[in-house]
């Protein structure tokens, strides 16, 4: 029982990291053109 138990929780521990990784990913994509907008708006305001 207890093998197995820690089999899943090392399993939800994958699962979690996969997650965050594509959370990073998305985020850092996301901000990536927030600044290319942002900067062509600055680009057509001056």
């Amino acid at each position: 029982m207890g093998i197995k138990r820690r089999f899943m929780h090392s399993r939800t521990i994958k699962y979690h990291a996969q997650m965050l990784s594509i959370i990073k990913k998305h985020v850092q994509a996301s901000s990536n053109t927030f600044q290319y907008r942002f900067s062509s708006i600055s680009k057509l305001l001056y």
